[in-house]
């Protein structure tokens, strides 16, 4: 009975544990700058295929929890042609 009520117990931590390090550990890993850049550099690409014009995103952050701030965004609808620029 002392084995059930260790292995259930040790379980119980772990999933205690998981619980509060698994967002603990994704907000570090966005908070690198180089997952940053591939994060910046995959959004200009599915911008740039939505709005069918070229975009740059010149840095992103990342919010706990639940926000992406997008820094220094440029529209171009033409070569040259700036239809948006935002800081």
């Amino acid at each position: 009975m002392k084995s059930v009520y260790r292995i259930l117990r040790l379980l119980l931590v772990l999933a205690i544990c998981i619980a509060v390090a698994s967002p603990l550990v994704l907000f570090v890993g966005l908070s690198l700058p180089g997952v940053q850049g591939r994060l910046a550099h995959r959004c200009e690409q599915e911008l740039s295929r939505l709005l069918d014009c070229r975009v740059t995103v010149g840095d992103l952050g990342i919010v706990p929890f639940n926000r992406a701030v997008l820094r220094n965004v440029t529209v171009e609808t033409a070569p040259g042609d700036m239809a948006l620029t935002v800081r």
